[in-house]
Order: C-alpha cells, then structure tokens, then sequence
C-alpha cells in the first residue's frame, strides 16, 4: 500500500475496484491458477492439432509444471480432459456428417443428458429442428436462440432461457471446433 501513500482510502479503493474484483470473481469461480490455466491451454493447443493424443492430453494435465505438465490434480484432469474429448468428437461427427439433419442429431445427442423432456416430444423435435436449421446456415446463432427459447405455441422449443443460451453456446462451441 506505499504505492498508494497520500491519496485518500476513497480513492485507492477506487484505484482498486477493476483489480479486486478480478482477483475475486477469479477466486469463487475457479480454483484453477493462471499458470495451471496457462499450461492446460498450451496442451490445449497440442491436443488440437493432434500433437499429443487424448491419453497423453490427460497424462500432462496430472504432471506438475517442473515435469512439463498442467499441474492439475487427477480428478479434474480425467474431468476436463473428458470434456474436452466429448467436444472435439462431436465436432469431427457434425463435420463428416452427410446432412444437417444428421449433425443436428449429432449435436443434441451430445446435449440431451441435460434436457428434461423425453427425446420423442414436440419439444425435442423442435430443438432438432432449429439445429438443423443453424446447421444449414438458414439461421444465426440470434435465430437459434429464439426458436430455442420461444414457447411450443409460438412454434418454438419451449426452453428456458438460460437453457437455450447454454444450448446456442455449446452448439456454436462445436461449430468453431468442426474447423
């Protein structure tokens, strides 16, 4: 706090808000470091482009830093790598899918454990649909929100809003990924 010596606390706390609530927000939602953030990008990276496979992926991930690795515990590094496996799969099917339609199924297979409607209802046909839809660039991803979130009267899937977000950026996630 020498630094600050002379101005007022008001001042300095206002000097200090953009840092403290960085550091903050950092602290509550994830425990994951920068550099542990740093190393799982760059290995990140080489998974992408196939320098590394999956099971060397989640072998760096567990290795400290002074090894080479990410530093992970081995709990989140099975995790994450799992995740991110489930992510680069379903991009390559959508990508060397023969249809829309069949990489619309692809993608809302890959999201259907966290939807709570049956996989044969007016409300799943819908979400294949706007898929579908986005898939053959009839509509942006501000069109597969709106048939994602307006209500099955309306013609549209019904979803909750914050459902429909997660769903657009999950399926946009796998979009930039297919390339």
């Amino acid at each position: 706090m020498r630094s600050f010596r002379g101005l007022s606390d008001e001042y300095t706390r206002t000097l200090l808000a953009p840092f403290k609530t960085k550091q903050l927000l950092a602290h509550i939602l994830s425990s994951v470091t920068e550099d542990q953030l740093r190393g799982a990008e760059s290995l990140l990276q080489e998974r992408m482009i196939g320098a590394i496979d999956a099971h060397r992926f989640t072998a760096l991930l567990d290795l400290p830093a002074e090894s080479g690795g990410a530093g992970w515990n081995r709990i989140r590094a099975v995790s994450l790598a799992g995740r991110i496996e489930a992510y680069l799969d379903t991009a390559t099917r959508v990508k060397t899918a023969k249809s829309a339609q069949e990489g619309a199924r692809l993608i809302y297979a890959f999201f259907a454990d966290r939807l709570t409607f049956p996989a044969d209802s007016v409300q799943a046909d819908r979400v294949r649909e706007a898929l579908t839809e986005r898939l053959a660039l009839k509509i942006d991803l501000r069109g597969l929100q709106q048939k994602l979130d307006d209500p099955v009267s309306e013609g549209g899937a019904g979803l909750r809003r914050d459902t429909a977000e997660h769903l657009v950026s999950e399926t946009e996630t796998i979009l930039l990924l297919k390339y």
